[in-house]
């Protein structure tokens, strides 16, 4: 009986299965049988989507659908929609132009304990993204169902069982089409009468059944929603939440402002200048990831300079440099601006903090120095590094979230990234490391490790600052310090090596020599100096460890530099 009514509505449907029941033949079962259909995107029912993505290009969400709960079931047919469906005078459906890219039931799934989890051993498995109608048939034995009770021997449909957790019912893409105007669009099933696009007497309704006398079975859903979300009001690079970039102490700091960023923005890093002593001459080389960023210049603050003479700079010298004659004795005033950074991020760069530092030798050799009063003489000022925090969605971030350091004195500039409000911050160990009210850090002991907190509202976010020689092992091969091990490693340990082959002697000072020599023969480096055992050999290792790092691997450091030191390495 069940077969022809099976034959009769797909043949009315025009071969599309769209509507294979006829809801006036049922009649209701008990009222605690409800079938839950659960609709969700990497097990969430909400996905987010930010204003620069959907104006960057259409956006795919897929889609998975399961059943957490089952009282009992012999048959599914369900149209889904978006929002109400923007249905049509024709009876189609707009969906506010989303659209079901493709759609096909999950294999394994969720119905195994019979089938073993293959969707074409059902009577009838169709799913229609461009209608977006799913109709599925257990058996054309209207005796069983898809039951826990009767398929597994169980008692109940258990969701943690492994025949309904560890697979779903069907699986789906949906398209969020460029420009989509922001606003929340939810994904979930209709429960209003639809008419079948393929035959227009004909109206439709989403429908289930259990197997006893094709009873209707009772359903519900959790939906999905996809929010399109709002341009923000300032651009990244303009946090609404400001630090304070003095200081407590009346020593001479220049800072190097820590800014976000979205791959391939155009961004200012400022340096700041406080407590001048009186400067009559300033020269400064700057080092930073250039697989993230290009320096595409310098720029003055049009009315919060530092000085009144103008800077001789050139971007194309290594790292960076930056400088303005000897001249009169000049006293700048608090937070004035040096000059600005003009980095350009490169639209491929990925999510994290990419350190913007003050390198002690530049192009040449030349290294940093500031002069007062008696030009001969360099004063003692404060570097703090800043940093680029490339962000590719409008979350709160800290800028920089693990931080290694070799000695005490060290000043970490922290940014809390997109926060409003106060923001408090906090050390888990004053004995290793103090932070201030603006997110100043600094290093207390020799070594040890110390959590900093940021709290904003009722949300935190933390950066361990670790202080010691090469103080973890994840640390081995870290030239560059920032707690990753990346191209960048790789390039600036390439660079210094090049120097010192010229006779310039080696940019990386002497503790990022030990951290970048990763390939050490004991055999024979031990009777070479540092400056020597860094070479080229230690750049192919840095950059192969590197490359399968981004290739998602998980390499061995002894594996490809057979260091006896490294940090994988077997114990003797």
């Amino acid at each position: 009986m069940r077969m022809k009514k099976l034959l009769a509505a797909t043949l009315a449907a025009g071969m599309t299965a769209t509507a294979l029941f006829s809801t006036s033949a049922f009649s209701a079962i008990a009222a605690d049988a409800v079938l839950k259909f659960d609709i969700s995107s990497k097990g969430s029912n909400e996905v987010k989507i930010s204003a620069a993505d959907i104006a960057a290009g259409d956006i795919t969400v897929p889609v998975d659908i399961s059943i957490p709960e089952n009282p009992g079931v012999g048959g599914i047919n369900l149209k889904f929609q978006v929002n109400d469906g923007e249905v049509k005078e024709d009876g189609s459906f707009g969906n506010y132009g989303l659209y079901m890219a493709d759609a096909a039931f999950a294999n394994p799934y969720c119905f195994d304990s019979a089938q073993s989890g293959d969707p074409t051993k059902a009577l009838t498995a169709s799913f229609n993204s461009k209608l977006m109608n799913l109709v599925w048939v257990y058996s054309e034995d209207y005796s069983k169902d898809a039951d826990a009770a009767k398929q597994a021997g169980t008692t109940s449909w258990d969701s943690s069982a492994e025949f309904a957790s560890s697979a779903i019912f069907a699986k789906a893409n949906i398209v969020v089409p460029k420009n989509t105007k922001a606003g929340t669009y939810k994904l979930d099933i209709r429960t209003d009468e639809y008419i079948n696009s393929c035959d227009a007497s004909s109206k439709s309704k989403s429908t289930c059944y259990g197997s006893a006398s094709e009873t209707a079975l009772s359903f519900t859903s959790v939906p999905l929603n996809i929010v399109v979300e709002d341009a923000p009001t300032t651009p990244p690079s303009g946090d609404p939440w400001k630090k304070d970039y003095s200081t407590a102490t009346d020593k001479q700091y220049i800072v190097i402002g820590s800014v976000s960023a979205r791959p391939g923005e155009s961004i200012k890093v400022p340096v700041y200048v406080y407590h001048d002593q009186g400067t009559s001459g300033v020269q400064l080389n700057f080092g930073y990831d250039k697989t993230a960023m290009k320096l595409a210049g310098y720029s003055d603050s049009e009315d919060n300079y530092a000085y009144l003479a103008d800077p001789e700079a050139n971007k194309d010298l290594y790292p960076a440099t930056w400088a303005f004659a000897q001249g009169p004795l000049e006293t700048a005033k608090d937070g004035s601006i040096l000059t600005y950074l003009d980095f350009e991020v490169s639209e491929t760069a990925k999510a994290g903090s990419f350190p913007v530092t003050f390198e002690e030798k530049g192009y040449e050799g030349r290294k940093i120095k500031i002069v007062g009063k008696e030009a001969s003489v360099a004063m003692d000022v404060a570097l703090i590094d800043g940093c680029v925090t490339v962000v590719t969605d409008d979350s709160v971030q800290i800028s920089r979230d693990k931080v290694q350091t070799d000695k005490k004195g060290d000043v970490i500039s922290l940014n809390l990234i997109g926060a409003t409000g106060d923001v408090t911050w906090a050390s888990s160990d004053e004995k290793v490391a103090t932070v201030d009210k603006n997110g100043f850090v600094t290093t207390v002991s020799d070594e040890g490790t110390a959590t900093i907190t940021a709290t904003c509202g009722d949300k935190e976010y933390k950066c361990e600052i670790t202080i010691g020689e090469q103080a973890s092992d994840d640390l081995f091969g870290d030239a560059k310090k920032d707690g990753v091990i990346d191209l960048g490693d790789a390039q600036i340990t390439l660079k210094s090596v090049v120097s010192y082959m010229g006779q310039a002697g080696h940019t990386l000072p002497e503790d990022r020599l030990k951290v970048a020599n990763v390939k050490y023969d004991p055999a024979t480096d031990a009777a070479l100096t540092l400056e020597k055992q860094v070479d080229l050999g230690d750049v192919q290792c840095i950059l192969k460890y590197a490359t399968q790092i981004q290739g998602g691997l998980t390499p061995s450091w002894y594996e490809i530099t057979n260091n006896p030191n490294a940090p994988d390495a077997p114990k003797a």
